[in-house]
């Protein structure tokens, strides 16, 4: 009896066998499934993400790590979506800023182009009839003080005529309507124009100017006169921040296709913060009211705009209580100019 094997034993054996794998096959494909199913809906989620669609997603209804994880990437789908949105916010608010400064900046420019015009006129026939009068043309005039007088009007008329010559000058360059003539010159020679014209006002300062040769000075295209009014503020700004005793130095070289000229005052300097603000229009060093520094704070700015026009750059560094410099970089010539 016990030696006897049961019919059929062996292939019941083999049947249940085979059900089992089936059924952990079945099992295991259902548990794949599962779990590969809820993480491909995540992988194409985060291509959605990537390409710039920030739908959410539909919620895993799992209480496990694939759950959680489908939780989180909803979560961070969200916050993604607000910053973007605020960030085009952002985005669109600055270019209406942007686009009201520069409708400001115009609106600025063509107040003093305006301005500019309206106040030559008047200025004009002050100075010319103040002219008259100081140099007695139609007749002595009946008491001498009368001709003192017209001569005083006439230097303040002469002054205000300037300052307004300059505004417009600014207000052109600031708006792309400042001309230039642009011809070969060398660049010594509005320089030389410049400094023969501030000898007085230098002398009575009490300041030196210590100058090269100009004659040796390469040349550039550019617009004499012009050029000479930039100078002209540099210097005659150097002088006037200078004290009694001290020196203002100009040289130049030529230097990789440029002539670099470097104007340099032994005067009272500034600060980091107020070179950045200094050639900006209307900025100011000091107030006008110390009454020995007078100006409207056009002279930099103006200079500055000049020589960018001319495809040059210039640039200060300065030290408190040791002096500042200004430096030049014009173009040599045969680079040519920009014409607004």
């Amino acid at each position: 009896m016990y030696g006897q094997s049961v019919p059929g034993y062996p292939s019941v054996v083999i049947s249940v066998m085979m059900l089992g794998l089936v059924a952990m096959l079945i099992g295991t494909g259902l548990i794949v499934r599962g779990v590969s199913r809820p993480l491909e809906m995540l992988a194409r989620t985060a291509k959605r993400i990537a390409a710039g669609d920030y739908t959410p997603p539909a919620r895993i209804a799992r209480r496990d790590e694939v759950g959680q994880l489908g939780d989180a990437l909803t979560g961070m789908t969200a916050s993604i979506a607000q910053r973007e949105q605020a960030l085009r916010q952002a985005m669109r608010e600055m270019e209406s800023a942007r686009d009201e400064a520069e409708r400001a900046n115009q609106a600025k420019s063509q107040f003093l182009s305006n301005m500019s015009h309206e106040l030559r006129t008047p200025l004009n026939a002050i100075v010319g009839f103040s002219e008259m009068i100081a140099g007695q043309v139609l007749g002595p005039v009946g008491v001498p003080r009368y001709a003192d007088y017209a001569r005083d009007v006439l230097g303040a008329g002469q002054h205000l005529l300037a300052m307004i010559e300059r505004m417009l000058d600014l207000a052109e360059a600031e708006s792309n309507r400042l001309v230039l003539k642009p011809a070969r010159i060398p660049v010594g020679l509005p320089m030389q124009v410049v400094v023969n014209d501030l000898q007085g006002f230098a002398k009575t300062s009490g300041v030196t100017l210590v100058h090269d040769d100009f004659a040796s000075w390469s040349e550039t295209n550019g617009d004499e006169g012009k050029l000479a009014q930039a100078f002209y503020n540099l210097i005659h700004n150097a002088i006037r921040f200078t004290p009694a005793q001290g020196h203002v130095t100009i040289a130049g070289h030529a230097e990789q296709g440029r002539f670099v000229i470097a104007i340099s005052d032994t005067g009272c300097g500034m600060t980091p913060d107020v070179v950045e603000t200094v050639v900006r229009p209307f900025e100011r060093q000091r107030q006008a009211f110390d009454g020995k520094h007078q100006g409207a704070g056009l002279g930099l700015a103006f200079a500055k705009a000049v020589i960018e026009l001319h495809g040059g750059a210039l640039a200060i560094t300065s030290v408190v209580g040791r002096g500042t410099t200004v430096t030049i970089a014009l173009p040599a010539a045969g680079i040519a100019a920009k014409a607004a």
